[in-house]
């Protein structure tokens, strides 16, 4: 662009140096009209994002309280608090610990027992005579694993589910709102395997240290 204009200047000399207030005239007017052109054109854009930033906090707040109201339905948060609510900073931070130290010692005593059931089963199939036999061991050792899955995530909804949410609204009730990860949220409803309740111990313990 600049070296464009530099050889329109150069062409167009002899005329510039005849009339230079004329042509510095014009160039300002020039300036000044594409500077407000450009301006309007962007503000326009500013705008637009703007309104469309709004509209995503206002379905973002929308959801949240959908899902509040959601918990409070399924009794999961009653309407006058729960039972960490009356607990200090402290207390809140030790009783989620607590609530995490459990919940791991759980879930290492269930994959160890997992681990040992379907490494038995894999070891008979293994030692399989024929493919007949084979087929059926391996029928049941998929089988077993999948109602082992199911059983795991029974006793997670029936021993910690509850507890993990609340301690969790709770702890965040109390910080800023930057210590908030929502990618974590989900696993507390449906962590599905070994690895989402790892997750939910790991936000668990990351955000009650936050306490002070």
């Amino acid at each position: 662009m600049l070296q464009e204009m530099l050889k329109h200047l150069q062409k167009e000399w002899d005329v510039v140096s005849g009339a230079p207030w004329a042509f510095l005239i014009s160039s300002a007017l020039a300036f000044v009209v594409s500077f407000a052109a450009n301006k309007w054109r962007y503000s326009g854009i500013i705008d637009n994002l703007k309104e469309r930033i709004e509209t995503y906090k206002e379905r973002l707040t929308a959801k949240d309280a959908q899902l509040d109201e959601y918990r409070e339905r399924l009794h999961l948060v009653p309407a006058s608090g729960s039972e960490f609510s009356k607990l200090t900073h402290a207390e809140l931070k030790i009783k989620t610990l607590e609530v995490v130290s459990k919940l791991r010692s759980w879930l290492v005593k269930y994959s160890e027992e997992e681990r040992r059931i379907l490494d038995a089963q894999w070891q008979a199939m293994c030692r399989a005579q024929d493919e007949e036999e084979k087929n059926r061991l391996w029928h049941q050792h998929t089988s077993t694993s999948s109602q082992i899955s199911l059983r795991r995530n029974a006793e997670y909804d029936s021993q910690f589910k509850v507890d993990t949410i609340l301690l969790r609204d709770e702890i965040l009730s109390r910080l800023p709102s930057e210590s908030r990860d929502e990618r974590a949220y989900h696993m507390y409803e449906h962590p599905t395997n070994p690895i989402g309740i790892g997750m939910v111990a790991d936000d668990l313990e990351r955000i009650s240290k936050k306490l002070c």
